[in-house]
């Protein structure tokens, strides 16, 4: 409600504050023995009967029915066309690099993978392996570069598994942008 200049609030000249104790106790007397709209329940048994399961019971926490459901590649590879440039819903007119479409591909996945399995998940460098409380990012690393190679982009022989560490040590000028930007940051 906006007033106008020179009109008198609703309020105005009335005391604000406490309600005298006469007024609270008609106030009290008015509502015993009536349902109150404001108290928990309005006196109602929420409790489940004796021998009967809630409908709730067991489903905190269960999975999704699709959980565990591994679908082929074939499968796959219909999803991932039917999602493809302009029918996608993440299409923003081909902005994504030649970089980015390497790295996200599903041949790229397989090969990392392959990589990792070759070398036991371990660093070729340094020789650290996850486990026992020891926790390390592992990076696939292409021994000749994907950018002056890119037939080599997919052979299993032209990548090495190391940590995130001797990964950086391997591409020096990318500790600096890794500072500046405080992402990991992989030059193909």
């Amino acid at each position: 409600m906006v007033f106008k200049k020179g009109e008198i609030p609703w309020n105005k000249g009335r005391k604000t504050g406490k309600i005298p104790l006469q007024i609270r106790k008609k106030m009290s007397e008015s509502h015993k023995g009536k349902k109150k709209p404001w108290a928990r329940n309005n006196g109602i048994k929420t409790r489940f009967k004796k021998n009967k399961n809630p409908w709730n019971k067991g489903l905190k926490g269960k999975q999704s029915h699709r959980f565990g459901y591994k679908m082929s590649k074939k499968t796959k590879e219909k999803i991932r066309k039917s999602q493809l440039k302009e029918k996608g819903n993440n299409w923003k007119g081909g902005k994504s690099s030649m970089n980015q479409l390497i790295r996200k591909s599903t041949k790229f996945k397989e090969w990392r993978k392959a990589v990792f399995e070759r070398d036991n998940y371990t660093c070729q460098e340094c020789g650290f392996r996850n486990g026992k409380g020891k926790h390390r990012d592992l990076h696939p690393h292409h021994i000749k570069y994907l950018s002056e190679y890119p037939e080599l982009a997919y052979e299993v022989e032209n990548g090495q598994t190391l940590c995130k560490d001797c990964h950086l040590k391997k591409h020096p000028n990318l500790i600096k942008k890794e500072a500046l930007t405080g992402k990991e940051a992989i030059k193909v």
